[in-house]
């Protein structure tokens, strides 16, 4: 066969560096960097979160702190009331058991006055404070000296009256001590929880700053990376349609040297081999149609000869029913020579026994013979005696 309308080789079309820098980069590099950069965003979005965090945890730990101090300061000026007003108890009660009573009343709250001051100490952190509540110690003990005395001279008026001026005295001045402290506290829990408003603020605002500017940097970076991955596929989708629809000469544009360039340039070489089996077909079938052809006059030729053939065969069919008669016959005829054969068997076989009785019976007649030779013999020579005995006569007749 001949092959003919061979297509042309199209041009291998050659990496081109027209699609931007992305396209110079393989996927897995954009991939794992844009990983990379959510990563690191990521990393620094926990650090300042941490540190804000951080702020915030000090902040609120300075701010409860704070809290703690006033509230144990409050705690204080209370059993400052409190111990002044048992020893109104101890010098107005009616009897020895509700003296005895408002005694331990006092001890109790002198003992926990003064261990509020000592848990104040503990809890301030800011040494100015620090210094002022140690300062409230001396006036402390000193106000709790002279409300014990005051107690102690209960039996003696006049005492108990200068003790109870003692303990006035001392109440006020520790009264003004406290309600300064308890102002200063008060400012510097204002102040230190606008601080933590403020710390706490400021986190927020780097935190949410950092979280729109990680979204923003990402969504740059996908978009950027989907349309380096997106861009190229669109002639990729156009050429497959053009494809379905049996059109082998699109060819895609090949940019940059990442897979898709790759994958862009295989397409190009399988639309490029498809063609050319294509075209190789189309030769193959104008080949095959002209020998179709010739196949075809070719079984005219043999359908010609075919019918000939038929007529012979008809008359050789006839001739063979007419050779198949004759061969009847002859067998009726061999079988009917076949039945004489054994006819004639059976006739040769008694014609057999009949010679055998024959040889026999001629057997003895030739040994009859035999003895009639013998016989004639004697008769001659009686016949040969008897004529020489006429003879003689004869002679004698003579």
């Amino acid at each position: 066969m001949t092959m003919q309308n061979r297509p042309e080789r199209v041009a291998v079309v050659d990496f081109q560096t027209s699609g931007g820098i992305l396209s110079r980069v393989s996927l897995r590099t954009r991939l794992y960097g844009l990983v990379g950069l959510s990563s690191v965003m990521l990393v620094v979005a926990v650090v300042i979160g941490l540190g804000a965090r951080s702020a915030a945890k000090d902040g609120m730990q300075d701010l409860e702190g704070r809290s703690r101090v006033a509230t144990l300061q409050m705690k204080a000026d209370m059993m400052h009331d409190a111990i002044r007003s048992d020893v109104l108890d101890v010098l107005v009660a009616s009897d020895a058991a509700d003296r005895a009573s408002a005694r331990t009343r006092f001890e109790e709250h002198a003992q926990t006055f003064g261990s509020l001051v000592e848990q104040m100490m503990a809890t301030e952190s800011d040494p100015a404070f620090r210094k002022r509540i140690e300062a409230l110690e001396p006036p402390v003990k000193a106000y709790a000296s002279a409300a014990r005395e005051t107690i102690a001279a209960v039996e003696d008026p006049e005492r108990a009256r200068a003790g109870l001026a003692k303990t006035t005295a001392r109440f006020e001045e520790l009264e003004e001590a406290l309600g300064s402290l308890n102002a200063d506290l008060d400012d510097a829990l204002v102040a230190t929880r606008a601080d933590a408003g403020t710390g706490m603020d400021h986190a927020l605002v780097r935190v949410s700053v950092l979280v729109i500017a990680t979204g923003i940097m990402l969504g740059v970076g996908i978009v950027s990376v989907s349309r380096s991955i997106l861009r190229p596929l669109g002639p990729v989708v156009d050429s497959l349609d053009a494809l379905s629809r049996r059109d082998c000469t699109h060819r895609v544009p090949v940019e940059g040297e990442d897979e898709l360039a790759h994958m862009c340039l295989a397409l190009n070489h399988s639309l490029e081999s498809t063609a050319s089996a294509i075209g190789a077909i189309r030769a193959g079938a104008s080949d095959v149609a002209d020998a179709a052809g010739r196949v075809q006059r070719g079984g005219e030729r043999v359908r010609t000869d075919a019918d000939a053939a038929s007529s012979q065969t008809q008359a050789s069919s006839a001739a063979a029913d007419q050779v198949n008669m004759n061969v009847q016959t002859v067998a009726t005829g061999i079988e009917e020579m076949g039945g004489a054969m054994r006819e004639v068997a059976r006739s040769a076989a008694q014609a057999a026994r009949v010679a055998t009785a024959a040889v026999g019976v001629a057997s003895q007649t030739n040994q009859t013979v035999s003895r009639l030779g013998e016989s004639s013999s004697e008769i001659g020579k009686v016949v040969k005696v008897i004529t020489s005995i006429a003879q003689q006569t004869n002679l004698l007749a003579l």
